[in-house]
């Protein structure tokens, strides 16, 4: 009973820490929801625009953690038990993104971004984040055609299904769809391709290495 009664006065006291010395910027139509019992150390919330949301779900713990919005319409959602243990920032530019990291992830440090309108990042439950790692939904400039004039790198959302392990200093590239189950190995680079559940992809470009495997946090005997 202990326990929990001062789980919950630490919670009370982290958000009022951020509130007093004004690590939450969030005013007008942006809105920042908190669930009970969430934990936040060393973080900030800064919005620009209107009609933003972060949502932050029960029990979730944030260190570290930067969430900037400059745009319209966005959201970001942390959802319930999700842990950040050491560093991350997360940013939004543009309008009509959208940031998800499910239910149970775990987050060591990384860069996760929506770098235009209308992208999206979705990170499935019971996702396992090294350090390092790095998402984007754009190049964040315009690479142009010289000929017909057209831009052609064109942004694109990543979707990382549920119970994937992405492995030290990873990147996540536009366009990657990462299939459930599924490992991504240290330092290797996932390009804008779809790849399947259940395989361990290593590499520069990352490549699918071995196939029908499943992992575990814990250390299994062997």
């Amino acid at each position: 009973m202990f326990k929990i009664l001062f789980k919950k006065y630490f919670s009370f006291l982290s958000i009022i820490y951020h509130y007093l010395f004004c690590k939450i910027q969030i005013y007008g139509t942006n809105k920042l929801k908190i669930s009970k019992d969430i934990l936040l150390w060393k973080s900030k919330f800064k919005c620009k625009g209107i009609n933003n949301v972060i949502v932050l779900g029960k029990n979730v713990k944030l260190e570290k953690t930067r969430i900037k919005i400059n745009g319209n319409n966005n959201k970001i959602d942390i959802c319930e038990n999700v842990k950040i243990y050491e560093s991350c920032e997360i940013l939004v530019e543009g309008d009509n993104c959208e940031i998800t990291i499910g239910r149970r992830t775990t987050i060591g440090s990384a860069h996760i971004f929506c770098g235009e309108s209308n992208t999206s990042i979705k990170i499935g439950k019971d996702c396992m984040l090294s350090r390092g790692i790095y998402m984007n939904t754009s190049d964040f400039h315009s690479i142009i055609d010289a000929e017909s004039n057209l831009r052609i790198n064109i942004p694109a959302n990543i979707l990382i299904d549920d119970n994937v392990w992405i492995g030290f200093n990873a990147r996540i590239n536009k366009g990657a769809i990462v299939g459930k189950n599924s490992i991504i190995a240290t330092s290797s680079v996932v390009s804008g391709k779809t790849y399947p559940s259940n395989v361990i992809l290593a590499g520069i470009p990352a490549k699918i290495v071995k196939e029908k495997v499943i992992w575990k946090r814990e250390k299994l005997p062997y």
